[in-house]
C-alpha cells in the first residue's frame, strides 16, 4: 500500500510540532503558519535564539496566469518563538536581494524591476525589532545590491552593480543610509565577500590563479594574496578568532586551509569524489561544512563537522534533498524542506 508522506506527517504533527527523523538526531518542525503556494524562499535568519526570518517572494494569481514571472511581491516570514510559528508581511512589489544582521538591527535589500519601473532601482529597508517592523532607509537608481554589511546602526555597506558595467562596486554610508561614499571597485568575479573590521575580503580567479583580495573601506586600497597552487576552484573564506580559513577543491580533494599573515597552512582535506561544497561556518570551536552529493537521482546533502583542534570529521547525513534556504543560529542548524517544513539539529 502507497501511503503519502504528507499525510504520514500530518498523523505525526497532531501530537507534536516537531519530532526526530533519524539516528543523526534532526528534527522536523512544523512551520506553523508558512502557506507555501506559489512562494520562493531565498534566505532565512536567527538573528537571536528565538527570533526567526525567512525572506522570499510570491506570485498574485493574475501574474500566474499572465506568466509574469518577475512580477514578484517581496515577503517575509516572522517568528518570535524560536521558530514555531510564523507571521507572514508584506513589502510590496519586488524581488529581495540580501540582508544583514547586526544583534538587532536587520538590513535587507530589495530589487524593483519591471513594465511599471522606468529604471531598474534598489531599496533598503532598515528594522530595529530583529525583524518585526521594517521602514525605507535608502534607494538607488540602476542599481543591482548582492551584499549588506553592517556594523552599526548608522555605519553600513554594500556591494552592487549598475546595468551597463561588468564590475562591482562598493558604497558606504555613516549616516544610516541617507548619503553614500563610493569606496572602490571589484572584479566581477566576486566570490563569498565577508567583512572583517573595516576591511572585506573576497576570493577571485585572476590569469588562472585562485587568489584572496582585500580591500580597505577606509582607503579603498587594495592588497592580494595567491591560494595554494592545489585549489582548482575556490568558493567560501570564514573568519574566526582572528583566523582565516578558505575552503577549495582540486579534481580529487576538498582543502580548507587557515591562512596566517601571508602564508597558508592546511587544516584539512576530505575526498571529494562527487561531493562540492555547498557552505561553510564556524561556530563555538567547531567548523562545519554542508556538502552536496550528486547522484543519479539529483543531490543529496551531508553536515560534516570537526573541532578546530580535532583531526577527524563526523558526518550527519541531511535528511532532505532540500535544504534551502538554511541557516546557522546560536544553537542549531535550521533548513526549509518545503510544504512549511523545517530540518532542525541541535549543534
Amino acid at each position: 500500500m502507497k501511503i503519502n508522506f504528507f499525510i504520514l506527517m500530518t498523523i505525526v504533527f497532531a501530537c507534536s510540532n516537531s519530532t526526530v527523523v533519524n539516528d543523526y538526531k534532526w528534527e522536523i518542525v512544523k512551520g506553523k503558519g508558512i502557506d507555501p503556494e506559489d512562494k520562493l524562499f531565498y534566505f532565512l535568519s536567527f538573528p537571536q535564539k528565538n527570533y526567526g526570518l525567512m525572506f522570499g517572494s510570491s506570485y498574485s494569481d493574475e501574474s500566474l496566469l499572465k506568466k509574469k514571472f518577475t512580477d514578484f511581491n517581496a515577503i517575509y516570514y516572522f517568528s518570535n518563538d524560536g521558530g514555531l510559528t510564523w507571521i507572514e508581511k508584506k513589502l510590496g512589489k519586488g524581488k529581495l536581494s540580501s540582508y544583514a544582521t547586526k544583534n538587532n538591527y536587520v538590513f535587507l535589500s530589495k530589487e524593483l524591476k519591471g513594465e511599471d519601473v522606468k529604471l531598474d532601482s534598489t531599496l533598503i529597508y532598515y528594522s530595529n525589532n530583529y525583524g518585526e517592523t521594517f521602514g525605507q532607509c535608502a534607494s538607488f537608481i540602476d542599481f543591482f545590491i548582492r551584499n549588506i554589511f553592517v556594523r552599526s546602526e548608522s555605519e553600513m555597506y554594500i556591494i552592487g552593480k549598475q546595468s551597463k558595467v561588468n564590475y562591482w562596486m562598493i558604497k558606504g554610508s555613516l549616516d544610516g543610509g541617507k548619503t553614500w561614499n563610493d569606496i572602490g571597485n571589484l572584479e566581477n568575479d566576486l566570490q563569498s565577500p565577508i567583512m572583517i573590521d573595516r576591511d572585506i575580503l573576497y576570493l577571485t580567479k585572476s590569469k588562472n590563479k585562485n587568489l584572496i583580495k582585500k580591500i580597505s573601506l577606509i582607503s579603498g586600497t587594495l592588497s592580494e594574496v595567491q591560494l595554494p597552487s592545489q585549489i582548482s576552484n575556490s568558493y567560501f573564506v570564514a573568519s574566526y578568532a582572528n583566523n582565516l580559513f578558505i575552503i577549495g577543491s582540486s579534481e580529487k580533494e576538498i582543502f580548507i586551509y587557515k591562512l596566517i599573515g601571508s602564508h597558508f597552512i592546511e587544516f584539512s582535506k576530505l575526498p571529494s569524489a562527487d561531493k562540492f561544497p555547498v557552505h561553510m561556518e564556524i561556530y563555538h570551536d567547531k567548523i562545519y561544512l554542508i556538502l552536496g552529493e550528486r547522484n543519479p537521482v539529483g543531490v543529496t546533502y551531508s553536515l560534516y563537522s570537526k573541532g578546530l583542534n580535532l583531526s577527524s570529521w563526523d558526518m550527519a547525513p541531511i535528511p532532505s534533498s532540500n535544504f534551502n534556504p538554511f541557516a546557522f543560529s546560536e544553537s542549531a542548524i535550521w533548513g526549509y524542506s518545503l510544504d512549511g517544513q523545517f530540518y532542525k539539529k541541535e549543534l
